[in-house]
C-alpha cells in the first residue's frame, strides 16, 4: 500500500528524481556532468597507477585485483580500450598465479603520474591528518570534490552497484552547498561531513567487486539513502523563497533536521571505517594462508629433490635438553603467562565446575564456549592462575592466543612463537617438523625412546596444561578444518597434557575425546554480577537510598549492554569519565560504537568483536543465515522455531539457518526455547544491516496480523492468543516504532496496530506501547478523524495510568468524544466520558465524576452495549464504597459480575468483578470472604497466563493485606513482594508505592527490633517519594501516619503526633472518613501514651463514632479495645462492657489472637473487681491455642 501524499511528499529521494527524470534534473543532463574520458596513452597510465596505488593483491579471494597497469598480465588493460570491459580491468587472480606483494603507492606510480589515489589528492590538496581510526576529518569541499569525481569515473568504469551513484549524489550536495545564499554555515556544516563520508568511501572502494556481498550493498545503500536525505535537507535550507519569517518559525524543525543529517553522515563515516579495518585484517588473513600454501609448495619440492637433508630427531634432543626444567633456558624460552583478572564477577559456578574437570587423578580435554565477549578468556586465566592449578601445573601453564593464526601452518607458527622456537634456521625445518619439536616440548619426550602413557607417572614439574584460546580463529575456516583438528587431536594424545580451548559457537571440534561432562556454554552474566564489574571499575557506590533515577539509569544502561562481559567493561570504562545519564543520551546516538577503548582489536572494540563473529566462515554454510539474523535483531522477545516460517517465510532452510546462528554463538535460545539475540549484538545489527524489502514486508505482514487479532478482546474473545501476543509485546513494539520512523512507510498499519496494543493493555496490562505520540501525529496527519479518535483515548488512558496528573489527559479526552460525536459514534464517546470519570475520581472530583458516569452508563443503555454497562457499574460501585454506602456499592459489583459471566462470558471482567468484590468485602472486615474473592480473581489471570498482568498485581496486594490483618507477616511481605515485581516491570508507580507502604506498616506492626524499624522507614520514604512524584494526597497522608507509626516504635511521641497531625488534616479536608478515623485513633495513641487520659478518651470516642458512620467493624472493635484500656484506671465496669464489645466484633470478624488480646485485659479488669471464678474464665481462653480463620 502507498504511502499517501502528505507523508511521501517530503520523502521525495534523489533516487525517485533520477528513476522520473523532471524538467529540472535528467538522469542524461545529471550525468553529463562526469563525462567518460578520451584517454591518451598517458591518462591511461595516470589512471592505472591511481587505481593500482590503492589496491590490494589477494589471489583466490572474493577481492577483485585491480592493477590497471599496461605491463601486467593480470588484470591488464591495453591503452585506449573501451574501460566499461569490467572483465578485462578485473579479471580474479588464480590459485596458480605467482603472488607478489603489493608495493607502495609511490613505488607504482610512475614519475609524473598524477595519481588520483586518495593519499595522492590529500597530499595535493592539504588534507588533514587521520584520527587514531582511520577516519580522515575536516576535508577541504575541494578535495572532496575531485574525489567524488574519482570515484563518479571509477564506479562508472567497473559498474560496481551503487558506486557511482553515491558519488554522484555526495558530489551534488557539495555543489549545491557551495552556491548556497541562505543558512550558509549548517549547510557547509553539513557539507564537510559529506566530505568525510566521501574520503572514508574511496579509502573502502578498492576493496569492491562487481558483485557486491550483502554487508557491502547495505553499506553504499545506506550510504545513497542519507546523502538523499542530506540534499533535501541541503534544498529546504537554501530555497531562496524562504522569507525571514518563514525560517524563523521552522527554525526548530531546521535544527532537528540538520542535527539528524549529521549523525547520519558520523555513522555512515564510522561504519566505512570499521568495515575498512575488517576488512584488511581479512586481507592480510588471507595474503597469509596463500603465502603459506606457497611455503609448503616449496618445502615440499625440497623434500622430493633432497637438495637439503636434515636430522629432525637430533634437534629436537638438542632443543629439549636446551629446555629441561629447571635450566635457564627452560625459563627464558616460552612467553610469560598473562596477569590474572582482578575484576571477576558472576562465574564463581562455571570456575567450579571448570576446577572439577580439570583437578582430576587423570588429563582432561575441555572446550569453553560462547558467544564473542561473554569472558571465556577471562574465566581460564582465573583458572590457571587459581592455587590449586598453580600448585599442581607449577611453571607448566601456558595460556595462548590463538587469533592470529587461520589454518593448520599458521597454527603451529603461533605455537613454535610462544615457546620461541625459530621457525627457519640454517637447518630449514618444515612446519611438521617444528610441530614435532613443539610436542617434544609440551610432553617433555626426548623423541628417541618410547613414549609413556599416564599411568607411567608423571612428575609434578612434567604435568603440563595448556590453554588455547579463541581457537576458532584456525579452526572454522573450511579448506584446514581437518588439518588443524588433526593437529589438535595429535596434542590431546599427550598423556601428561591437560588441554583447554575457548571458542567462539558451540561446536567442539571433532577427532578429541573431550571430557564429560561437557562445561555448559557460556551466557550472560546475571545483572547483580554486572552491577559489581561496573561498579568495581567506576568506584560507584550507591546508598542504600541511591539518588533520584541513579539506580534506574545503571539499571538501564546494564540492559543495553545485555550484561554481555565486555560491553559492561567497555561501559564502565566510559563511566569513569562520563555520567550514567550522558552514556544513556550517547547510546541512543551511537549505539554500540560509542563501546570501544584503545585499539581496533575484538577485546577493545565491541563492533570488531561482533563483525569478527558475523564473518565468520561457518555462517556461510546457510546462505540466508545473515538475512535471518537482521530479522532477529528486529524481534527483541525472539521468536520460536517452529514461527520461523511464518516470520521470515523468504528465508531459505530456515531452521538450517538458526542451527548456524546458533552454533556460531550469534543467536541463543533462552529458557523459553525462543530464538534470540543478545542486547549488543541486535543492537549493532539493527544499525548496521537491515533487512531487505522483502524479508520487511513479510516480517510487518506478520505482526499486524497478530496484533489484529487481539480485536474484541474486550469483549472476551480472542482469549486465545493473549498468551501469544503478551509474549511478543517487544516484537510488536519494535516494529511498529520501525515503520513510524521511517518516512517512506505507510503508516496507517503502523497507528491501527499502536491502538489495538494499547487497547490489549488496558484489559490485560501486559506491555506498555510507547509509540502512541507517535500514533497520535501521524492519525492528524492521515486526516482520520476515527483513528484520531482512537489515538486520543489510548493517549490519555496510558497517560493518566503511568505518569503524573495533568490537564492534557481531560483536553485528550474532551476533544476524542467531540470527533467520535462528528462520527457517530455513541461507544466511543460513552467511553470517553466514562475515563474521564475515573480521572476526576483519582483527583477528588467527585461530583464531576459521578455526572460523567451516569451520563456514560445511559448512553450504554442506549446503545444496549453490555460491555459499558458492566464498566460503568463497577465505577458506580466505586463512588457507592467510596460514601460509605456498601450495600448499595456490592449491588452495583454483584450486578456487572452478572453481566460479564452469564452475558458476556468475558474472563477478564469477571476477574476485575471478583477483585472490586474482595476490596469491598476487605473494607468491610469480612476478610475470608475477601480472601476467597481475590484468589479466584488470580485464578483467572493465571487461566488466562497472566499472572504478570498489573490486574494479577491487585489481587496479590489484596491477599496481601489480608494476611497483614491475621499477623501473617511472611505471607503478606511475599505477596506484596510479589506484586512489586509486577508493578515494576510495567511501569505503574501508583501500586507499586501503594506496595511498599504495605511492606512498610507490615514491619512497624510486627514489632522487633530497630532493625525493622529502619526497613520500614525505608519503604515508607521511596513510597512517599513516589506518591509526590504523583501528587496523589490518599497516599502521602498514608506515609505520614506510617511515619507516626515508625516514630512510636521509637518512642519519640512528639514527632509522632506531628505526622499524624499532617495526615489527619490532609484526611479531613478530603472527607475520608475511614482514614480520617484511623488518624484520630492513633492521636488518642499518644495521648493515652503520654498519660493524657482525658484527651486520649475524647479522640477514641470520636474515632469510634466515625468508624459507625463508615461501617467498618475492625476499627469499632479497635476503638473499643482502646476505649477498655483508657478506663480501666478509673471506670472498671465501664472498661469490662468496652472489652466484651470488643471481643464480639473480633471474634465476628474472625482476627482470633486480638479476641484473646481482650481476654487477657479482662483477666486484671475481673480480679480488681472481685470476680475470681471470671478472672478464672478468660484466663483458659487467653491461653487457648491460636487457631486463626
Amino acid at each position: 500500500m502507498m504511502a499517501p501524499p502528505t507523508l511521501r511528499t517530503a520523502r521525495k529521494s534523489t533516487a525517485d528524481t533520477l528513476v522520473n527524470p523532471s524538467p529540472t534534473t535528467s538522469p542524461k543532463s545529471w550525468f553529463k556532468r562526469f563525462p567518460r574520458p578520451k584517454r591518451s596513452a598517458s591518462d591511461g597510465e595516470t589512471l592505472a597507477s591511481s587505481v593500482a596505488s590503492s589496491s590490494s593483491t589477494l589471489p583466490s579471494s572474493p577481492i577483485f585485483h585491480k592493477s590497471l597497469t599496461r605491463s601486467g598480465t593480470v588484470g591488464s588493460i591495453e591503452v585506449g580500450s573501451d574501460v566499461s570491459d569490467e572483465k578485462q580491468i578485473f579479471s580474479p587472480i588464480s590459485p596458480q598465479s605467482t603472488f607478489t606483494p603489493p608495493t607502495s603507492p609511490s613505488a607504482q606510480a610512475s614519475p609524473g603520474s598524477a595519481s588520483t589515489s586518495p593519499q595522492s589528492i590529500l597530499k595535493r590538496f592539504g588534507a588533514s591528518a587521520s584520527n587514531k581510526q582511520g577516519i580522515i576529518i575536516d576535508h577541504a569541499p575541494s578535495t572532496a570534490m575531485v574525489v567524488a569525481k574519482a570515484l563518479v569515473t571509477f564506479g562508472e568504469a567497473s559498474n560496481i552497484p551503487y558506486l557511482k551513484g553515491v558519488a554522484g549524489l555526495g558530489l551534488l550536495i557539495l555543489e549545491t552547498a557551495e552556491g548556497v545564499t541562505s543558512n550558509k554555515e549548517d549547510c557547509h556544516r553539513l557539507g564537510k561531513h559529506v566530505c568525510n563520508v566521501i574520503v572514508a568511501l574511496d579509502g573502502w572502494r578498492e576493496r569492491l567487486g562487481k558483485e557486491l556481498d550483502p554487508s557491502q550493498s547495505n553499506c553504499l545503500e545506506q550510504a545513497q539513502s542519507t546523502f538523499e536525505k542530506v540534499l533535501v535537507c541541503i534544498k529546504k535550507l537554501s530555497n531562496p523563497e524562504r522569507t525571514y519569517t518563514s525560517r524563523f518559525l521552522r527554525q526548530n524543525d531546521d535544527a532537528q533536521n540538520i542535527s539528524q543529517c549529521e549523525k547520519d553522515l558520523q555513522h555512515a563515516v564510522r561504519l566505512f571505517s570499521l568495515r575498512t579495518n575488517l576488512e584488511t585484517h581479512q586481507a592480510v588473513t588471507q595474503m597469509g594462508r596463500h603465502l603459506e600454501v606457497h611455503h609448503k609448495e616449496v618445502m615440499q619440492q625440497i623434500e622430493t629433490i633432497g637438495a637439503l637433508v636434515t636430522s629432525p630427531s637430533s634437534k629436537a634432543s638438542q632443543l629439549r635438553l636446551s629446555a629441561q626444567p629447571g635450566t635457564r633456558a627452560y625459563v627464558d624460552s616460552p612467553m610469560p603467562l598473562r596477569s590474572c583478572p582482578k575484576i571477576f564477577h558472576g562465574r564463581d559456578r562455571e570456575l567450579e565446575r571448570l576446577l572439577d574437570v580439570v583437578c582430576t587423578d587423570s588429563p582432561t580435554r575441555v572446550a569453553v564456549l560462547g558467544p564473542g565477549g561473554v569472558g571465556k578468556s577471562t574465566l581460564v586465566l582465573r583458572l590457571l592462575h587459581h592455587e590449586s592449578i598453580a600448585e599442581r601445573f607449577g611453571s607448566r601453564r601456558f595460556f595462548i592466543p590463538c587469533d592470529s593464526a587461520n589454518s593448520a601452518d599458521s597454527l603451529i607458527a603461533v605455537l613454535a612463537s610462544h615457546f620461541r622456537l625459530p621457525a627457519y634456521d640454517s637447518d630449514g625445518f618444515s612446519s611438521q617438523a617444528l610441530f614435532k619439536e613443539v610436542l617434544s616440548l609440551l610432553s617433555l619426550d626426548d623423541g628417541c625412546s618410547s613414549p609413556r602413557s599416564f599411568d607411567d607417572g608423571y612428575t609434578r614439574e612434567e604435568q603440563t596444561i595448556l590453554v588455547l584460546d579463541n581457537f576458532e580463529s584456525p579452526w572454522e575456516w573450511h579448506e584446514s578444518r581437518s588439518e588443524v583438528e588433526e593437529l589438535l587431536g595429535r596434542i590431546a594424545d599427550l598423556p601428561n597434557l591437560t588441554l583447554v580451548v575457548t571458542l567462539r559457537g558451540l561446536e567442539r571440534p571433532r577427532g578429541v575425546a573431550w571430557t564429560k561432562p561437557f562445561l555448559p556454554p557460556l551466557t550472560a552474566l546475571d545483572h547483580e554480577a554486572s552491577r559489581k564489574i561496573f561498579v568495581d571499575i567506576t568506584d560507584y557506590d550507591y546508598p542504600d537510598s541511591p539518588p533520584d533515577g541513579c539506580q534506574d539509569d545503571l539499571d538501564a544502561l546494564l540492559d543495553l549492554c545485555g550484561d554481555l562481559p565486555l560491553a559492561v567493561t567497555l561501559m564502565a570504562h566510559l563511566a569513569e569519565v562520563e555520567s550514567v545519564q550522558k552514556l544513556l543520551r550517547r547510546w541512543r546516538e551511537e549505539s554500540t560504537s560509542m563501546l570501544e577503548s584503545e585499539g581496533d582489536d575484538r577485546r577493545s572494540n565491541l563492533d570488531m568483536s561482533v563483525m569478527l563473529s558475523l564473518e565468520s566462515p561457518r555462517l556461510d554454510s546457510a546462505p540466508d543465515a545473515r538475512d535471518l539474523l537482521s530479522i532477529l535483531a528486529l524481534l527483541p522477545d525472539g521468536v520460536f522455531e517452529d514461527d520461523l516460517d511464518l516470520v521470515a517465510p523468504r528465508i531459505r532452510q530456515a531452521a538450517k539457518c538458526s542451527a548456524t546462528l546458533r552454533r556460531t554463538a550469534l543467536a541463543y535460545e533462552d529458557e523459553n526455547g525462543r530464538l534470540k539475540l543478545l542486547a549488543p549484538i541486535r543492537s549493532f545489527i539493527v544499525n548496521n544491516q537491515s533487512p531487505g524489502p522483502l524479508h520487511l514486508a513479510a516480517l510487518e505482514s506478520y505482526i499486524w496480523s497478530l496484533v489484529k487479532q487481539t480485536r474484541g478482546i474486550e469483549e472476551g474473545r480472542s482469549r486465545e492468543v493473549i498468551p501469544r501476543v503478551a509474549s511478543q509485546i517487544n516484537n510488536i513494539e519494535s516494529i511498529i516504532e520501525r515503520t513510524l520512523d521511517d518516512d517512506s512507510s505507510d503508516p496507517r498499519p503502523a497507528v491501527k496496530a499502536t491502538v489495538d496494543l494499547a487497547q490489549f493493555h488496558m484489559y490485560t496490562s501486559c506491555g506498555r506501547p510507547r509509540s502512541m505520540d507517535r500514533a497520535l501525529c501521524c492519525s492528524r496527519v492521515l486526516n482520520d478523524k476515527a483513528l484520531e479518535a482512537d489515538c486520543l483515548y489510548m493517549n490519555a488512558f496510558m497517560t493518566h495510568r503511568h505518569e503524573k496528573s495533568n490537564e492534557q489527559v481531560e483536553l485528550w479526552l474532551k476533544h476524542a468524544a467531540q470527533l467520535y460525536r462528528e462520527i457517530g459514534d455513541a461507544t466511543g464517546e460513552a467511553k470517553c466520558l466514562q475515563e474521564l470519570s475515573v480521572v476526576c475520581f483519582m483527583h477528588n472530583r467527585k461530583d464531576e465524576s459521578y455526572a460523567y458516569v451516569q451520563r456514560a452508563h445511559k448512553m450504554h443503555m442506549a446503545a444496549s452495549n453490555l460491555l459499558g454497562q458492566a464498566n460503568t457499574l463497577m465505577l458506580l460501585g466505586k463512588h457507592a464504597d467510596y460514601n460509605s454506602d456498601l450495600k448499595m456499592a456490592k449491588g452495583f459489583f454483584e450486578e456487572s459480575l452478572d453481566i460479564s459471566t452469564n452475558k458476556l462470558h468475558n474472563l477478564p471482567l469477571q476477574a476485575n468483578c471478583l477483585q472490586q468484590l474482595a476490596d469491598g468485602a476487605f473494607f468491610s472486615s469480612r476478610y475470608a470472604e475477601a480472601r476467597d474473592l481475590s484468589q479466584r480473581s488470580l485464578d483467572i489471570w493465571e487461566q488466562l497466563d497472566m499472572r504478570h498482568s498489573v490486574h494479577a498485581g491487585e489481587s496479590l496486594d489484596c491477599l496481601g493485606s489480608v494476611h497483614h490483618i491475621l499477623s501473617r507477616w511472611e505471607d503478606a511481605e511475599n505477596c506484596h513482594r510479589r506484586a512489586m515485581r509486577i508493578y515494576r516491570k510495567h511501569d505503574r508507580h501508583d501500586r507499586l508505592a501503594n506496595s511498599l507502604l504495605n511492606i512498610a506498616i507490615g514491619h512497624v506492626e510486627r514489632g522487633g527490633s530497630q532493625a525493622q524499624v529502619r526497613e520500614a522507614e525505608r519503604y515508607a520514604k521511596q513510597s512517599l517519594e513516589i506518591f509526590r512524584n504523583l501528587r496523589r494526597n490518599w497516599g502521602i497522608a498514608m506515609c505520614y501516619q506510617c511515619q507516626g507509626d515508625i516514630e512510636m516504635a521509637r518512642k519519640d511521641y512528639r514527632a509522632a503526633k506531628s505526622h499524624y497531625e499532617e495526615a489527619y488534616k490532609i484526611f479531613h479536608e478530603a472527607g475520608w472518613k475511614g482514614d480520617e478515623a484511623g488518624c484520630t485513633m492513633k492521636l488518642g495513641d499518644v495521648d493515652f501514651t503520654l498519660s493524657s487520659s482525658a484527651s486520649a478518651l475524647d479522640s477514641f470516642q470520636r474515632a469510634l463514632a466515625m468508624y459507625q458512620e463508615a461501617e467498618e467493624p475492625l476499627g469499632q472493635a479497635r476503638c473499643l479495645k482502646r476505649l477498655g484500656d483508657v478506663l480501666s484506671t478509673a471506670d472498671l465496669e465501664g472498661a469490662v462492657e468496652r472489652y466484651l464489645s470488643a471481643m464480639d466484633k473480633f471474634k465476628e470478624i474472625g482476627l482470633v489472637k486480638e479476641e484473646k488480646e481482650c481476654a487477657a485485659k479482662l483477666i486484671d479488669v475481673y480480679w480488681r473487681l472481685g470476680e475470681p471464678e471470671l478472672s478464672k474464665k478468660y484466663r483458659r481462653l487467653s491461653l487457648a491455642p491460636l487457631i486463626p480463620s
